[in-house]
């Protein structure tokens, strides 16, 4: 009884949480402790979900579960659950909605009373990321498919793990569940049925040429239908075990497939973004439209990180509604019958690269891995993106002035823009592949930039030409900065040192040696005294510039040292890790003051503001915390 003593104390509390959730800014959801502002929503990692009666969507990110209330004149954000450590992946609804069960990449499901938000339990058991949860028809069981190969029957009463299945030689990508059956899909191209209250298998569907996408099972119980990543769908009728039809028509993998509330149709959807309509009954097709994407924007996922947009689709209990999510990270609600867009959902913000902050402005400039740049006007709250990048932004930084922004992108090309026209100013071209870090110097005549190419490169602003190209380091350079009295150039690399290099010809005066990593980041203190550099042994190290000894290291951090920052009066050092922590230090001492946390993946970018009173932080997560400090 645990779980409804539970529900029935939340349902007390519901209406107060449901009233003030609605009023709130998205902008101050469930911050972490610490945080003042959130820019941005993240990445959509997961699917979307409606409530049992069609007034909500639920949307998994790489924050948490975003709700969303739907009206007919408008679709806002009403509250966001957050608890997961990781993105989350997979979202359902019980049937009827006292239940939201989420699965995620940290390995665990997480459930959360339906009304309220609050979080009731978190099952644990998996050993590898969580890709699919389906509750019962009755709502007391769950099950769930995991990354591990296996799938789990849970008990949402008492939480415990009922079954396990260890069938499977590969990731599961989809469970279907009723009274009678539990099936699972995967990658190891096979569907398996066990019955549900035994355990026992009762049917392997062996005959896919590829690894099965997801799996669909009509209200009657009587078909199952099956997508694949090569874009079959086939129905097999359960009762007399043989297949019913093939359904021709996608060219590209099925990525979402599912049977609608009454059964009369099946909805698919696949990698090229084009939905299909077909007869629930006869698998005969009736209709199709493809999805155009936002103009402009560029999506590569990143291999081996949990934040890549995850395309999907569903459609509402009442078959009225479709509910899409593609790679431009924009959530659309369209018409089943006219197949025009009634909503779209927006804000949701894609890998944040790099991050600075304005020196005589409260305006904060982030590049991201969908192409963008974005500047962020704080007080006046309000956005401006660029577009013009055909790959990931991948650095940005702001003239002292704040009349020019740099972006640095792995379309291979610097481009600088014009803050009040919005215009671009001029495309440098010479690097041979992604630059990873641009800086202006202090008085704007110039840029630099660092390369994985292994080269730095020097580029004069009024003539638009290349001045000079440093071909010393031995592996790519992925973090460049000027002196503040303009004079030097340092560059970071694979290679685990720091080069300095006279800013003017580029020729090398010295080379720093130390870290056991990758050197991932470098910063000059703002009196010029002392080189900062961040790198992959965990470290941050401080250079002394006129000796070029080592002076101290900072430990602390359990994964590589992403990015650090000075505060403008040099008192401060802020650095951020892949272990998902900002660390503040005294920058004299070394000594270590404070840790904030609240990412859900690693950081990518910290900045110091212009009065030294917040930092800001950006993250793998696509978003931006803004941190009171003073």
């Amino acid at each position: 009884m645990r779980i409804f003593r539970m529900l029935l104390i939340f349902f007390v509390l519901s209406c107060i949480l449901q009233l003030s959730a609605a009023r709130a800014d998205y902008t101050t959801m469930r911050l972490p402790k610490g945080a003042v502002k959130r820019l941005g929503k993240g990445v959509i990692t997961g699917n979307v979900a409606f409530s049992p009666n069609g007034s909500h969507l639920a949307v998994g990110s790489s924050i948490g579960i975003w709700i969303y209330e739907i009206r007919e004149d408008i679709v806002e954000e009403i509250d966001l659950l957050t608890g997961h450590t990781d993105s989350v992946y997979t979202i359902a609804y019980s049937k009827d909605g006292r239940i939201l069960a989420s699965g995620s990449w940290d390995n665990t499901i997480r459930l959360w009373d339906g009304q309220t938000g609050l979080h009731i339990d978190t099952l644990n058991g998996h050993k590898d990321k969580v890709n699919c949860v389906l509750f019962s028809e009755d709502g007391k069981t769950l099950a769930s498919g995991s990354i591990d190969k296996t799938v789990k029957l849970w008990d949402i009463e008492t939480g415990r793990n009922l079954l396990t299945t260890v069938d499977h030689t590969d990731n599961i990508t989809s469970v279907v569940l009723n009274n009678k059956i539990l099936a699972s899909s995967s990658l190891d191209k096979t569907v398996r049925m066990i019955d549900v209250q035994s355990g026992i298998p009762i049917r392997t569907f062996k005959k896919h040429e590829v690894g099965v996408s997801g799996i669909s099972i009509s209200p009657d119980g009587n078909t199952l239908a099956i997508s694949g990543i090569n874009g079959f769908i086939h129905l097999w009728d359960l009762e007399k075990s043989n297949s019913l039809i093939a359904l021709p028509g996608h060219t590209s993998g099925v990525i979402s497939m599912m049977y609608s509330e009454e059964g009369n149709r099946i909805v698919s959807m696949d990698r090229n973004n084009v939905v299909r309509f077909w007869n629930g009954k006869t698998g005969q097709h009736q209709s199709s439209f493809k999805i155009d994407t936002a103009i402009g924007k560029f999506k590569s996922p990143v291999s081996g990180h949990s934040a890549p947009v995850r395309s999907s689709m569903t459609i509402s209990p009442d078959g009225n509604t479709i509910a899409s999510v593609t790679l431009d990270n924009i959530v659309r609600l369209w018409n089943t019958d006219t197949k025009e867009v009634i909503h779209q959902i927006t804000g949701h913000t894609d890998i944040v690269n790099e991050i600075v902050y304005s020196k005589v402005e409260n305006i904060l400039v982030s590049g991201y891995e969908d192409g963008t740049m974005v500047l962020w006007d704080i007080e006046a709250e309000t956005v401006k993106t660029y577009y013009g990048h055909t790959s990931s932004v991948d650095s940005v930084d702001l003239s002292a002035d704040g009349n020019m922004i740099a972006t640095g992108s792995n379309d291979l090309t610097i481009r600088l823009w014009d803050t009040q026209t919005e215009e671009e100013i001029t495309t440098y071209k010479a690097h041979q592949i992604n630059v990873y870090s641009v800086v202006f110097s202090p008085n704007a005549k110039k840029v630099v930039s660092g390369s994985y190419d292994k080269t730095v490169r020097l580029w004069d602003i009024d003539t638009k030409r290349q001045l000079a190209i440093f071909n010393g380091q031995t592996q790519p350079v992925v973090s460049v900065a000027f002196s503040p009295d303009g004079s030097t150039v340092a560059s970071a690399s694979f290679d685990n040192t720091i080069r300095l290099l006279d800013s003017d010809t580029l020729t090398e005066k010295a080379l720093l040696r130390g870290h056991k990593g990758i050197v991932t980041c470098v910063k000059f203190s703002p009196d010029n005294s002392i080189i900062a550099s961040g790198a992959s042994d965990s470290t941050v190290r401080l250079w002394d510039t006129q000796t070029y000894e080592h002076k101290t290291t900072l430990i602390g951090h359990t994964s590589t040292v992403t990015t650090l920052d000075y505060s403008p009066d040099g008192n401060l050092i802020v650095t951020g890790s892949w272990d998902k922590s900002i660390r503040f230090w005294h920058a004299a001492s070394g000594d270590h003051l404070t840790t904030f946390t609240g990412h859900n993946i690693g950081i990518t970018s910290v900045a110091f503001s212009s009065d030294g009173k917040t930092i800001a932080s950006g993250s793998y997560d696509g978003t931006i915390l803004l941190w009171k400090i003073r």
